[in-house]
């Protein structure tokens, strides 16, 4: 009996800590809530997602299921084709890094760093990552953590 009251604690405990990133509250309503029931893009969000060993930062990922959700990505985040001339160029680890203003992304970026989030998009994917960056060490930290997954043979 006292084995079966050890686990439900142990659960409980599991639970309180894990349930803010596995639900995540309505501050997301915004930007998540309006893509996360949209045919052709899947939303997906992570709260106090690591990228080193002393910052985190919350993130929201969008990812176009088919050509009609990249479409409106494209549209949304305001995001240009490459030119002709590069897509020589342009291959899976090509990402643009770029700031936009927090309340819509198309804009261009607030002159404030804090007032923008930061996005990294990859046209080969077709996703937008969207950082709620609080400090100038999230935006150093996110550019590191992804040029070395990024990177083939990073820790070669």
């Amino acid at each position: 009996m006292s084995l079966v009251v050890l686990l439900v604690a142990a659960m409980a405990v599991a639970a309180g800590r894990l349930w803010p990133r596995l639900f995540p509250p309505d501050y997301t309503s915004g930007l998540y809530h309006s893509y996360s029931g949209r045919h052709g893009v899947d939303a997906t969000c992570l709260r106090g997602f690591p990228l080193n060993d002393s910052v985190c930062v919350d993130v929201i990922i969008l990812q176009a299921t088919d050509s009609a959700g990249w479409e409106t990505l494209k549209e949304d985040f305001g995001i240009k084709d490459y030119p002709q001339e590069a897509l020589p160029y342009i291959d899976t680890n090509t990402l643009d890094f770029r700031y936009a203003p927090k309340n819509g992304h198309s804009q261009p970026k607030d002159s404030v760093l804090l007032a923008n989030d930061y996005l990294v998009v990859s046209q080969y994917r077709k996703n937008v990552t969207v950082f709620d960056i609080k400090n100038e060490e999230q935006v150093n930290a996110i550019i590191s953590y992804k040029l070395k997954r990024q990177t083939p043979n990073y820790y070669e």
